[in-house]
């Protein structure tokens, strides 16, 4: 059998000999304490990419709080007749990530192009990890589960399409998992 100092009892990663909430759920986001914790949006205000940019509509504009899906508050990519287009978000550090909304345009030019795109995670953001493939129309907000630990999420069209996202939400916290440092290009 196991020494006491090693047993976890309710099966959510904290010893019973630290856990201060012990019949949280094997599945439950926990702080250090084996608490429940309330998630958070981690992706608000981060440094966002994103492969083209068309006129003012930055990468930026999808990590800014405004979910509003008209024109100009969008994040657009344009990427007719080319495939693989993308839009990434750094969050600056490894989190330990439940799920996402992602906010469409609702803009009646430019709502119809998100219905067929990827979603991947990555520590480094060079290796990537395939998270969700959608193929359906997106809307606002389109929740999509993560359940991953990441540094990096990128949504990557499927298609010739062109992307607007309004708004992406990444809802985690933040992960004891030790990565080292990426330059994200970022000066200062």
């Amino acid at each position: 059998g196991c020494a006491p100092s090693q047993l976890d009892s309710d099966n959510d990663g904290i010893t019973d000999n630290n856990d201060n909430c012990p019949d949280t759920l094997e599945n439950d986001f926990i702080d250090e304490f084996g608490c429940t914790t309330n998630l958070t949006n981690v992706a608000l205000n981060k440094f966002a990419t994103q492969s083209t940019t068309w006129e003012t509509l930055v990468a930026s504009k999808a990590v800014d709080g405004n979910t509003n899906g008209n024109n100009p508050n969008l994040a657009h990519s344009k990427g007719a007749g080319t495939d693989g287009i993308w839009w990434q978000v750094d969050l600056g550090k490894v989190y330990k990530l439940a799920h996402s909304n992602w906010y469409n345009s609702t803009d009646s030019c430019c709502s119809t192009g998100m219905n067929n795109y990827s979603i991947y995670g990555s520590l480094d953001g060079i290796n990537w990890t395939l998270l969700n493939t959608q193929t359906t129309q997106m809307t606002s907000p389109s929740t999509i589960d993560l359940n991953t630990e990441a540094r990096f999420i990128r949504l990557q069209q499927n298609s010739h399409d062109n992307f607007n996202i309004a708004e992406v939400e990444i809802f985690g916290i933040a992960s004891t998992t030790n990565i080292p440092p990426v330059d994200s290009g970022i000066e200062g």
